[in-house]
């Protein structure tokens, strides 16, 4: 039995190795290098990520002629009396919300007094470090840096960007 569960265990050791780690090293790099930010407090620089889409024009859903009501949302936004930059970046925070999976949803509003009670045109997804997405991001750091340590290979992070 001992054997039994010693294979299962170096089976699955060489499944994450070929298989698993490298996407989630992927994964992890595309959030380091696309979505991170440094904040600094007190003198010390964190590394923080957030959801940010720089493309600038609207959501493909929202130029179909299939989606009646997507169309009129897509008219009232290109029509309204934003400046072209706020809307090209309101796009881009409309994206980043669908991005999080928390789109349309007052969670990335901030009106102009910095308050969580905007408006849908008041989309700021961008300016906002979310606990959640940076919670599981770092889990996936101490994941990859297990697994490393479970394979007998030197961790592919800094021991200090690991957080703890």
């Amino acid at each position: 039995m001992t054997e039994t569960a010693h294979g299962m265990i170096q089976n699955f050791l060489f499944l994450v190795s070929r298989e698993a780690l490298p996407v989630l090293e992927k994964e992890y790099q595309f959030w380091m290098q696309n979505r991170s930010v440094v904040v600094e407090v007190s003198g010390s620089e964190h590394v923080l990520n957030r959801y940010n889409v720089e493309a600038d024009l609207p959501r493909a859903e929202l130029c179909m002629n299939k989606c009646r009501g997507c169309v009129n949302i897509s008219t009232w936004f290109w029509y309204s009396p934003l400046a072209s930059e706020l809307k090209q970046q309101l796009w881009m925070d409309l994206k980043a919300g669908a991005e999080s999976g928390w789109d349309f949803t007052s969670r990335w509003y901030i009106n102009g007094t910095g308050h969580n009670d905007g408006t849908l045109r008041e989309t700021r997804t961008s300016q906002i470090l979310p606990t959640d997405l940076n919670a599981l991001l770092c889990r996936n750091e101490r994941t990859l840096a297990s697994f490393h340590r479970l394979l007998g290979e030197p961790p592919t992070l800094d021991a200090a960007s690991v957080c703890f």
